[in-house]
């Protein structure tokens, strides 16, 4: 026995609303970026966290990757300082 689907189409989406959702999404990654050096060193200070309790739940391997992560989020927060101030000077 076959069932036979229907297709069902999704109404046509006007120009107004396709720029409204662009510009709603163009304020998203607007706020990201602003906020992005807060978000990845409050990332760095989570997987911190997770490594002590790794670490103190005697999960070596899981600590292990919890302190790369801490190591590898503190060297791009360095980074991005420091290509913050060369691309300030240069200006």
């Amino acid at each position: 026995m076959r069932t036979e689907q229907k297709l069902v189409l999704l109404p046509p989406i006007s120009n107004s609303v396709k720029f409204s959702l662009f510009l709603h999404t163009l304020d998203l990654v607007i706020k990201i970026g602003r906020y992005f050096s807060i978000i990845s060193v409050v990332l760095t200070g989570l997987n911190l966290v997770f490594a002590v309790s790794e670490f103190y739940g005697n999960n070596i391997m899981f600590g292990m990757i919890h302190s790369l992560f801490v190591v590898n989020g503190i060297v791009f927060a360095i980074q991005s300082r420091v290509t913050g101030y060369i691309h300030k000077s240069v200006i």
